[in-house]
């Protein structure tokens, strides 16, 4: 009986795949029944344990349930789980949803995103749950620099060190820094850029984190540097900011500010930017308008985070009087990004499995591989928005930019 309610369930599954797939095959199964779709010679074979996930799956959420399933093992994959990832967002007509519950249920996520706001202690409770792992962890996977967001890959053969170097340059070139510049740095992560900035540049840097592993990263990375009278980090909310500065920054950080509370986040850039000073926000963004949160990225690795569309973050910078004086998108860029974090990851697969055992390791590397076939399959991309209060603030001409960034001195 079960396998024949199963083997309706699989049929129904693929239906909702593109009929028109010919360079791949893909074979679903739960004991003794199975169902393919696509005629392709690449096969990926999909075998269920448990007749729970395939319900689960169908009637769910199935970036949420399908996650669960393979990081506690009751999914087995034969070929490579990438590429069946990147092969179904490719191929399949909704990515989220294969039902009229599943529906409901992203209902449900699109309304909660619309009327949550993040506290202070919701925020820091959000952050702690990705950022409080020890920095040797991230030293695993990304650059030297510990840049934990979208690199730029001026060339196709950038290592990702180059590449976040390049990201960092970008971003200098596009604040039009000078050694007297006092900038905020609004969700520091491990102070990398701000110790770009003070290096390279001579300003003087505040950055804020609201994760106790970072800010003791930052500022013991401060002190070996010496950068004490250039340098200052802090445990503080964006909320809680008084001063005034020349420059502010915010790179991957708005994602987790709240869609309720993007009018007060823009509302204290406003705020803290001096009458002549330039702002720049990096973050990532949705390519076909407003959505909800990834249910398993939601539950497992970004709680309380949303990713915003262009359309949901405009107004809020046009009514606190802020003027966007140059917008730029990073479309694959993070998509290479993610998969070189994804193969140095994958690379040290026996140390992180005997640190934190295999779950851990398979839930992120699914979260890896979804983030990455987001960006490769357009749904996501990077926005780094300039703004000022006044127009005179920038170049006419976006010169400054490139003319310095792509003759970066790696």
């Amino acid at each position: 009986m079960k396998d024949s309610l199963c083997k309706i369930l699989l049929v129904y599954m693929s239906s909702k795949f593109d009929k028109s797939i010919d360079d791949i095959k893909i074979i679903f199964r739960y004991g003794k029944v199975s169902q393919s779709i696509g005629n392709g010679k690449k096969i990926y074979d999909i075998t269920f344990e448990k007749f729970s996930d395939v319900i689960l799956l169908i009637f769910y959420s199935a970036s949420l349930s399908f996650g669960e399933a393979y990081f506690k093992g009751n999914i087995k994959v034969k070929g490579s789980l990438s590429e069946f990832v990147f092969a179904v967002d490719k191929n399949f007509s909704n990515k989220v949803r294969f039902s009229f519950v599943s529906n409901l249920n992203y209902l449900k996520n699109l309304l909660f995103k619309k009327y949550r706001r993040n506290s202070l202690s919701e925020a820091v409770g959000n952050v702690r749950v990705h950022y409080e792992h020890e920095p040797d962890f991230y030293k695993l996977f990304l650059d030297s620099g510990m840049q934990y967001s979208c690199a730029y890959f001026l060339k196709d053969e950038m290592s990702i060190d180059e590449a976040q170097e390049a990201k960092k340059e970008l971003i200098s070139q596009k604040l039009l820094l000078t050694e007297s510049c006092n900038i905020l740095d609004i969700g520091c992560g491990w102070g990398g850029l701000a110790l770009h900035m003070a290096e390279k540049y001579g300003c003087s840097v505040h950055g804020i984190t609201l994760s106790e592993q970072q800010l003791d990263f930052a500022q013991n990375n401060m002190l070996e540097k010496g950068l004490e009278s250039k340098l200052k980090y802090s445990a503080t909310d964006y909320r809680d900011v008084e001063e005034k500065y020349d420059r502010i920054v915010s790179i991957g950080m708005f994602e987790h500010v709240g869609f309720k509370s993007y009018d007060s986040f823009f509302g204290k850039v406003y705020g803290c930017l001096k009458e002549d000073g330039v702002a720049l926000i990096h973050t990532i963004g949705r390519v076909k308008g407003p959505g909800a949160t990834d249910a398993f990225l939601s539950k497992y690795i970004f709680p309380g985070g949303y990713i915003p569309s262009l359309s949901e973050i405009t107004p809020h910078i046009e009514k606190n009087n802020l003027i966007i004086t140059d917008i730029e998108f990073l479309h694959m860029h993070y998509a290479k990004t993610l998969s070189k974090w994804r193969e140095k990851f994958l690379m040290q697969r026996s140390t992180v499995d005997e640190k934190f055992g295999e779950n851990f390791r398979r839930l992120w590397e699914y979260y890896l591989i979804i983030s990455e076939s987001a960006f490769r399959c357009e749904f996501m991309t990077i926005f780094q928005i300039q703004l000022a209060k006044k127009t005179s603030s920038v170049p006419n001409s976006r010169n400054y930019i490139y003319n310095q960034s792509e003759n970066i001195n790696l």
